[in-house]
């Protein structure tokens, strides 16, 4: 069995502030023993702590990242080709003729309720996946930070105007018919929309772009960023 010195001198090795004040306590005798549970308890919680800071989320596989970013790719598509689709749609119609207009807008609201919205949704859910999963994290990088607020932004916008106008429209197409086409609430609506909609795409752009340049970055930690989308 150890003696006391060699007991406090290996305690002393170790290092631990706490460890060493126990050390201490040892060195002065039995009297001062009941303050070592407490210090014992402070030393437990410290580990744990810190196991808990090390604790990192597992990480995804070389395959993983390739699908992610497919995946990612995919629902890029559905979502700017369908914004870009409905555009087109909008752009070319005859407001004289109730039944194309008629039309146009059920298409443009099939449009974006089966490929847009689901293309903002999954991307927005992919990037959650990216930032929990992956060394991008949410906001780790500036970049990031301003591409996270811009699809943000333009999701709500195309939910909140893009869609409501379109659906406010189509409603009065349904009630009017063709007396819709001379509403002014329809016009403002229709070409309101259509503005709104290129702002939409601008923000869509911008944020590819700042995928693709990664701007806003330190050069001596380029090569972090050769794995992102």
């Amino acid at each position: 069995m150890p003696t006391l010195e060699e007991l406090t001198d290996k305690m002393s090795v170790l290092g631990h502030p706490l460890i060493l004040r126990i050390a201490a306590l040892l060195e002065k005798g039995v009297s001062n023993m009941t303050e070592i549970p407490s210090t014992m308890r402070r030393i437990r919680g410290g580990i744990h702590l810190k196991v808990l800071k090390e604790r990192k989320l597992p990480k995804i596989s070389s395959t993983g990242m390739r699908l992610l970013k497919i995946t990612h790719f995919i629902l890029i598509v559905f979502f700017l080709g369908g914004i870009l689709s409905s555009t087109a749609i909008n752009s070319s119609l005859d407001l004289s003729n109730f039944n194309e207009v008629y039309v146009a807008y059920k298409n443009m609201i099939n449009i974006s309720d089966n490929i847009v919205r689901n293309g903002s949704i999954g991307t927005i859910l992919l990037g959650v996946i990216y930032s929990s999963f992956t060394n991008w994290r949410f906001f780790k990088y500036r970049w990031l930070t301003a591409k996270w607020i811009i699809f943000i932004a333009q999701t709500f916008i195309g939910i909140l105007l893009v869609d409501r106008l379109m659906t406010t429209n189509m409603s009065l197409l349904e009630t009017e018919r063709e007396v819709a086409l001379t509403d002014s609430a329809f016009l403002y609506n229709h070409f309101l929309r259509q503005s709104i909609v290129f702002i939409q795409i601008a923000l869509t752009l911008s944020a590819i772009i700042i995928s693709v340049v990664k701007p806003w970055r330190n050069k001596s930690s380029g090569s972090v960023y050769s794995s992102g989308v």
